[in-house]
């Protein structure tokens, strides 16, 4: 079953909200400074939009969303809590939720610059601290000493027809490629490029 839509779009943001948007978006005049969120690059800002607009979509759906009431005065720690549990209930996860408060607290930080928004600060912070990754990435490193000098591994391409000194040559430079650090067992083709023969000297 396919989920309503909640995010607001940024045409269906509170008057006020899109004015504040729109300046913080915004080159200034003469003697004028800069909106704070001119020189984002355009993924930071459509990251922020979107998650601006899920908590928008969140008071909304909610009955707090408030036409008079500044962006800010929307925080309260009622509303805060309210919010945690409304995307955790969504099944969201940790990493998700964090963000989706940080975008919040940017979007405040450049629409409102003098506000107060300590506890929407603090609840970043808690959330940041908590979260936790949605896969386990240690499985897939391998040390460095694992690689030795095992001739037969498959990350080496095999020549016939030379002696096996081609396959020497590439096992050399990648061990040394990557003797600093551990590589992952799913290796890439980008990774692999490591591997071309080196060239030989004049």
């Amino acid at each position: 079953m396919k989920r309503k839509r909640t995010t607001l779009h940024p045409s269906e943001w509170p008057e006020l909200d899109q004015k504040l948007w729109q300046a913080a978006n915004s080159l200034g005049g003469f003697l004028e400074p800069d909106g704070r969120a001119v020189h984002w690059r355009d993924k930071t800002r459509k990251g922020v939009v979107k998650r601006y607009g899920l908590w928008l979509g969140y008071l909304n759906e909610t009955g707090q969303i408030g036409e008079c009431t500044s962006p800010a005065g929307r925080i309260s720690e009622e509303a805060l809590a309210g919010y945690v549990d409304w995307l955790e209930d969504r099944g969201n996860a940790s990493t998700t939720m964090a963000s989706a408060v940080r975008d919040l607290v940017e979007a405040l930080r450049v629409m409102e610059p003098g506000a107060d928004i300590h506890l929407l600060k603090e609840l970043n912070i808690t959330l940041h601290a908590r979260q936790e990754p949605t896969r386990e990435k240690h499985t897939r490193i391998m040390h460095p000493d694992e690689n030795g000098d095992d001739q037969s591994d498959p990350r080496i391409p095999d020549r016939t027809g030379d002696n096996g000194s081609h396959r020497r040559r590439c096992l050399a430079q990648f061990t040394f490629c990557n003797s600093a650090k551990p590589f992952r067992r799913d290796i890439t083709a980008h990774e692999r490029s490591y591997c071309r023969p080196l060239r030989r000297l004049a």
